[in-house]
């Protein structure tokens, strides 16, 4: 049961993402959303490279062999690639604001909440260590959230 709520929530973000990219305006001009897009793609792919491919899970599932990452960015975020994934869902959400666009972001955003409480709590029964981790760090954003 718990590997199909997580999928669910994997299936809900990405349908999200695709409601916001099928939305989206690309349009040179909006700075603010080109320096999201690089600002996620670049937190993106440094949350990947430090966690490392095999430790990698799309799911929010905690796979067996699973180490606890703490170095950066985690240091500073529990969740870089969910911070990675709402940074791009802002940027496509302001290419074309509007009160649709802003519903499925802010449905977005609740996926992604979800789905860091519960792979929190899945973290917290596989690693002694994660409470104290949880402590010291933000969940999205460095030193606020």
């Amino acid at each position: 049961m718990k590997q199909i709520f997580s999928w669910i929530l994997v299936s809900l973000q990405f349908a999200l993402l695709i409601v916001l990219m099928a939305n989206m305006r690309l349009d040179i001009g909006c700075w603010l959303c080109i320096s999201l897009y690089v600002i996620s793609g670049s937190l993106g792919m440094w949350a990947v490279v430090v966690m490392k491919f095999g430790n990698f899970n799309i799911v929010p599932d905690v796979k067996a062999d699973s180490i606890l990452v703490t170095e950066l960015p985690y240091k500073y975020i529990r969740h870089p690639m969910y911070t990675s994934v709402i940074l791009l869902g802002s940027g496509m959400m302001l290419s074309a604001y509007s009160s649709f666009t802003l519903l499925i972001w802010l449905g977005l955003l609740v996926v992604m909440f979800v789905k860091a409480k519960y792979e929190e709590s899945l973290l917290m029964a596989r690693f002694p260590d994660y409470a104290k981790y949880r402590v010291n760090t933000k969940a999205f954003i460095p030193f606020v959230l």
